[in-house]
C-alpha cells in the first residue's frame, strides 16, 4: 500500500518549535504544540480513511518532501561581485520536516520502529504550480527487502 499525505504550507523551523532544557531533554514549545495539533487534525480529517487501511504491524519506507519557493533556497547574488559565496541558502531539508515526521507517526499510530527507511528532499514549488507544501509518501514493504 502507498499513502501520500500533503500539508499546504511550510512548517516553521525545528529551531523555533523545539527547545532543550538544562538536562538536555528536547520538547515542543507552545508554538510547536499548537502547530502539531493543527497538523494532526488536518492529516486525520483529510486522510483518515486511507490511514485506517494501514497495517499497524507493517514495515514502511517514508519519504518527506518539501516544495519551496526558490527564493527560500537560491542565493540571487551568487556569482556577482561581493555576492553570496554559495548558490544555495542555508536551508536544511530535515529541519522543516521534523514536526511533520512526528505528526505523521502520531496520526498513523504506527511506531517509528516500523519505518525501515526514511528520506527527505527539497524541491522547487514551481513543480507543483508554485504552491509551497510538505508531502509524506509512506509505502508498505516486505521485511525481506531489508534482509530480515
Amino acid at each position: 500500500m502507498r499513502l501520500e499525505l500533503e500539508y499546504p504550507g511550510i512548517p516553521p523551523s525545528a529551531n523555533h518549535l523545539y527547545v532543550t532544557n538544562r538536562s538536555g531533554r528536547r520538547f515542543l514549545t507552545t508554538e510547536g504544540k499548537a502547530f502539531k495539533r493543527r497538523l494532526i487534525a488536518h492529516l486525520a480529517q483529510t486522510y483518515g480513511a486511507e490511514i485506517a487501511k494501514l497495517n499497524p504491524l507493517g514495515v514502511y519506507t517514508v519519504g518527506f518532501y518539501g516544495y519551496y519557493d526558490p527564493k527560500r533556497i537560491l542565493n540571487p547574488t551568487f556569482g556577482k561581485k561581493g555576492g553570496a559565496k554559495k548558490p544555495y541558502k542555508r536551508f536544511d531539508a530535515s529541519n522543516r520536516i521534523k514536526i511533520f515526521e512526528d505528526a505523521v507517526a502520531e496520526v498513523l499510530a504506527i511506531d517509528d520502529s516500523s519505518s525501515f527507511a526514511v528520506g527527505a528532499g527539497k524541491y522547487s514549488s514551481a513543480l507543483c504550480g508554485g504552491v509551497e507544501k510538505i508531502v509524506a509518501i509512506i509505502e508498505e514493504r516486505a521485511i525481506k527487502e531489508f534482509g530480515f
